[in-house]
C-alpha cells in the first residue's frame, strides 16, 4: 500500500495542484503568512489520514505561532506541499509526525525519492536539510530514528516546540548544525541521537523523559482545519482526554502516553460554542482514548444535542456502551460501530483487562441494534499469550451469536498481536508468519458452512511481522536503516532495545 502512493506521489507532483484542496478547507484561526524558516511539517500518509491527526493541526499552529514558514507535506494524492505547492527537499527543516511503526518506512522512501540523505551524519556533510521526529511512535520507541533523525521529541510535541524552535533560530543563520544538536541535547525530552547515541551505547544513564501536557485545557484542543476531504469528513476533532488509567496489559497508552488528563467540559463547551457562531459544522468528533471514562461525556452529548451537532466517538469500549452514546450516534447518520472485544473467550479476554463476558457483549449489542445500530466491525488478535486453538475458534462462534441474537451485519477485523515495549506483555512471544496464518487459517475453517452476513478482514501477516521488527528496533537497526537502507540482518533482541531505551531514560 505504501509503495503505490509514493509511486502516485510521485507521478502527480509535477503537474498537481492543492488549489482545490485549499479552497475546501476552512482555517479556523487566522494564521500569519510566510514566516522566519522554510518549515515542512511532514505526515508520512495521506491528506485523508494526517489531516485527521490533531497533533498535525496542533503543531502546524504552534510553528505558525512561533513565526516559523511552515507547510503541509503528505505522502498523497501529492507530495508536494499543500500551502505553497513546494518540493520536500526545498525545505530547511522538516519535521516529521510518525504515528505508526511502518510510516518509518514511507518516510524513509520519501526522502529516498526527493534526494535527501536519510543519514543525519551525510546531511550534516552536504549541508541538507535538518530533520526532526514527533509523533505517537516517539513515546514507544525512539531508537528507530538513531541514524535518520536530527533530533527526535519524546511524548508531547507541544512541550518542546518553543525550544525546538529557539535552537533552529540560532543555529540555522549560521549553519551551525553542531550548536544545534548541543542546544537541543540538553533538553529533558529531545533526544539528539548525534550526541546521544555514544552514550546510551556505553550503557550511561541520560535521564530521558516524554514530555507529557499537563493541562489539555490550556492547548488549542481542537482541529484547526475543517475539510470535507479528511478521513472523518467535515468534522470538528475536539481532545477529551490524554493518557489513560486502565491497565491493558498489552497497550501502549497507559505505560508511555502519560497520567490520564481530561480537557474541563466547560472549557469544551465555550470552545465548540464560539467556533459554532463563526463557521459551518454539524458534526464533532470526541477524541479520546476511551469515551466513556470522561466523566463529562453525558453533559457533553446534551450540550451537541442543544446545538444540533451530531457525535462520532474515536473509540468505545463494550462494557461502558450506552443507549444514550449510541443514540447520539444514530442521529448523525451513522449506522456502524466498530469495538474491540479482542478475544473470543471469557477467560483470555479477562487476562487482557476487559472483564466483560460474551453475554454482555451480545446484550450491549442487542441494545444497539433496537437504537437504529445495523453493522458492527469487531476488532480481534490472535497471538495473545495463554491463547489456544479453542479460544481462536470461539471468535466465530461469537460472530454467529452476535449476527443472531443482536441481528447485525457483522466484520472481523482480525490482527496478529505485537506485543511493545514499556507494556507489562512486552516480553511476550511474537507468534511469526507461519503460526499467525495457521491461526488465520484456523479462523475460516470455524466460520465454514455457517459465515452468512459475517466478513473476515485479515491484518496482514507480514505487515505484523515488520511492524514487530519496527516497534522492537535497536539503535544499531536505526543507523542501519539510515545508512544501509535495510536493517541489521539478526532478528530483533527484546532484552537488548530495553537495555538502550533504559539508557536514554524510557524504561
Amino acid at each position: 500500500m505504501i509503495r503505490p502512493d509514493l509511486e502516485t506521489a510521485g507521478r502527480r507532483s509535477r503537474f498537481f495542484t492543492w488549489e482545490p484542496f485549499r479552497r475546501e478547507e476552512t482555517t479556523l484561526f487566522d494564521l500569519q503568512t510566510g514566516g522566519s524558516i522554510p518549515w515542512a511539517l511532514l505526515y508520512p500518509s495521506s491528506y485523508e489520514v494526517g489531516m485527521s491527526n490533531l497533533g498535525l493541526h496542533y503543531i502546524f499552529f504552534g510553528l505558525k505561532q512561533n513565526g516559523m514558514g511552515v507547510e503541509r507535506v503528505f505522502l498523497s494524492p501529492s507530495s508536494l506541499s499543500v500551502d505553497g505547492g513546494r518540493r520536500l527537499r526545498d525545505f530547511a527543516v522538516i519535521t516529521a509526525s510518525v504515528a505508526y511503526e511502518v510510516d518509518v518506512l514511507a518516510l524513509t522512501r520519501i526522502l529516498g525519492r526527493e534526494k535527501i540523505p536519510l543519514s543525519w551524519d551525510e546531511r550534516a556533510k552536504t549541508d541538507g536539510p535538518i530533520i526532526g521526529i514527533g509523533g505517537a511512535l516517539t513515546y514507544i520507541n525512539p531508537l528507530i530514528f538513531s541514524g535518520l533523525a536530527d533530533f527526535v521529541v519524546l511524548g508531547d510535541g507541544e512541550t518542546a516546540l518553543r525550544a525546538v524552535v529557539k535552537a533552529v533560530r540560532e543555529a540555522m543563520p549560521y549553519s551551525r548544525r553542531d550548536k544545534l544538536w548541543a542546544d537541543l541535547s540538553d533538553h529533558p525530552s529531545i533526544y539528539v541521537p548525534a550526541v546521544h547515541n555514544t552514550l546510551i551505547d556505553n550503557g550511561v544513564e541520560l535521564g530521558k523523559v516524554r514530555g507529557h501536557c499537563p493541562s489539555l485545557g490550556d492547548l488549542l484542543g481542537h482541529s484547526l482545519w475543517l475539510t470535507p476531504h479528511a478521513a472523518f469528513g467535515k468534522t470538528l476533532l475536539v481532545e477529551l482526554q490524554r493518557g489513560c488509567a486502565r491497565r491493558c496489559p498489552y497497550c501502549t497508552i497507559p505505560a508511555c502516553f502519560g497520567s490520564d488528563r481530561k480537557q474541563p467540559v466547560e472549557i469544551v463547551k465555550e470552545k465548540i460554542e464560539a467556533l459554532q457562531r463563526r463557521f459551518s459544522f454539524d458534526r464533532v468528533g470526541l477524541v479520546t482514548p476511551e469515551a466513556s471514562d470522561y466523566p463529562y461525556l453525558d453533559d457533553l452529548l446534551d450540550f451537541l444535542e442543544g446545538l444540533n451537532c451530531s457525535v462520532s466517538f474515536a473509540s468505545l469500549r463494550l462494557d461502558a456502551l450506552t443507549s444514550k452514546m449510541v443514540r447520539a450516534l444514530v442521529a448523525g447518520g451513522r449506522r456502524g460501530l466498530t469495538v474491540a472485544p479482542e478475544c473470543g473467550s471469557d477467560a483470555l479476554r479477562y487476562s487482557l483487562g476487559k472483564p466483560f463476558s460474551n453475554d454482555t457483549i451480545i446484550e450491549t449489542l442487542s441494545m444497539a441494534a433496537d437504537e437504529g445500530v445495523r453493522s458492527v466491525k469487531l476488532y480481534f488478535m490472535v497471538g495473545l499469550p495463554g491463547e489456544r486453538d479453542e479460544d481462536v475458534a470461539q471468535i466465530a462462534d461469537l460472530a454467529r451469536s452476535i449476527r443472531d441474537s443482536a441481528r447485525l451485519k457483522v466484520v472481523l477485523a482480525v490482527n496478529l498481536f505485537v506485543p511493545k515495549p514499556h507494556t507489562p506483555w512486552s516480553g511476550a512471544a511474537f507468534l511469526g508468519q507461519r503460526e499467525g496464518k495457521r491461526r488465520l487459517a484456523l479462523l475460516k475453517k470455524a466460520l465454514r458452512g455457517d459465515s452468512k452476513g459475517i466478513e473476515v478482514r485479515e491484518g496482514g501477516v507480514r505487515e505484523a511481522a515488520v511492524e514487530y521488527r519496527l516497534t522492537w528496533a535497536t539503535l544499531q537497526d536505526g543507523v542501519c536503516l539510515a545508512t544501509k537502507g535495510r536493517f541489521c540482518d539478526c532478528f530483533p533482541n527484546a532484552r537488548e532495545t530495553t537495555m538502550e531505551l533504559s539508557s536514554l531514560g524510557l524504561s
